[in-house]
């Protein structure tokens, strides 16, 4: 329920329970229903409003669910202080109004109290609304994470057994073995450090950039052995962002989508560098030299980068092809997530 309605039907709802239950009884005459229907609008209208504002005041000041305690503390602090003032107002009016037949201060407390209890009330439904909206928001995006994870798994898996990039490493392996012994060994080793990091990294959210860019040294070896000078990799990362978090296999997906759309040959290298900026952004930008034929993409590496930028809230992704340059910017983020947390249900 929006808040327009819930202003609407709650005060409603509250006004006819406290007619109900509460003033109905002493009604005398028609003049008299009157003034109670009156003065119960007055009360409801009053406790509603000057607590929704507590409550909207208490939501700003302390948002986060961690702060939860704080913002129930500061609203109880808040319906006290506003219920002194508005029981003040309320025994004034009321009395002006010819309520009360008999003039008594022992009336002030009681309304008082009366409206911390309204106010306590009123909270309540809002807070509970409010707990509710925020358990269907984390309930959609850790279905979405599921997804998500389920997504991952199914293209890195798919990334192990692709057969033209297993074809082409076998391929260059055996080329190797013919050529040279000694490189096809340390082709191997680098290929079998590939594959494990792969697999490692098939149940995790996010990985760090040192260990992303330790795996990418393997990956380029690689790629260098398959292209040689056909292919010019430049990396210049700052060793202080080593410890900050990205989608893993991020910029393998990213060096394999550049390879796959652009013309790799010595004669026409195709340029890919790779470095982080002064803002903890990861840029990775290459040339242009677009092949006119390309092997079928599912165009899921990108679509998964960004997916999980998404679902983490970090702002500042930017993916364009510019005038000369196909262009990425990763902003590295702080805290990580598991995947595994969330589907075990931690």
């Amino acid at each position: 329920m929006n808040d327009r309605k819930l202003r609407i039907y709650g005060p409603l709802l509250l006004m006819a329970v406290l007619f109900t239950f509460v003033y109905s009884m002493d009604i005398r005459s028609t003049k008299h229903l009157l003034l109670v229907l009156f003065v119960t609008s007055y009360y409801v209208f009053i406790a509603w409003e000057s607590t929704r504002l507590i409550v909207v005041w208490a939501r700003k000041k302390y948002p986060s669910a961690q702060s939860s305690t704080s913002r129930l503390r500061f609203m109880g602090l808040m319906i006290v202080v506003g219920s002194l003032i508005v029981g003040f107002v309320n025994f004034w009016v009321t009395w002006w109004v010819g309520f009360y037949e008999n003039f008594s201060y022992w009336s002030l407390p009681f309304l008082m109290g009366m409206n911390i209890f309204y106010s306590a009330i009123i909270a309540a439904v809002y807070e509970a609304l409010y707990y509710f909206e925020q358990w269907k928001i984390a309930f959609r995006e850790s279905e979405q994470l599921k997804k998500l994870n389920i997504l991952s798994q199914f293209n890195s898996l798919k990334s192990q057994v692709n057969p033209h990039f297993l074809f082409n490493s076998l391929n260059s392996l055996s080329s190797l073995i013919q050529t040279n012994p000694d490189r096809a060994e340390l082709f191997v080793e680098e290929m079998s450090v590939v594959y494990r990091y792969l697999l490692k990294n098939n149940y995790q959210g996010l990985t760090t950039l040192e260990h992303e860019i330790t795996f990418l040294h393997s990956y380029i070896h690689m790629l260098k052995t398959r292209f040689g000078d056909g292919l010019q990799i430049t990396l210049n990362i700052n060793e202080d962002y080593h410890g900050y978090f990205l989608p893993p296999l991020a910029l393998q997906m990213l060096l394999e989508n550049a390879v796959k759309h652009n013309i790799v040959s010595k004669n026409t290298p195709l340029k890919v560098d790779i470095y982080t900026d002064d803002h903890a952004v990861l840029h990775v930008t290459n040339n242009l030299q677009k092949r006119h034929k390309i092997a079928h993409s599912e165009k899921t590496g990108l679509s998964n980068i960004i997916a999980h930028y998404k679902l983490t809230g970090q702002e500042g992704l930017y993916i364009a092809e510019e005038e000369h340059a196909f262009v990425i910017r990763l902003p590295l983020i702080k805290t990580n997530y598991n995947y595994a947390d969330i589907n075990s249900g931690r």
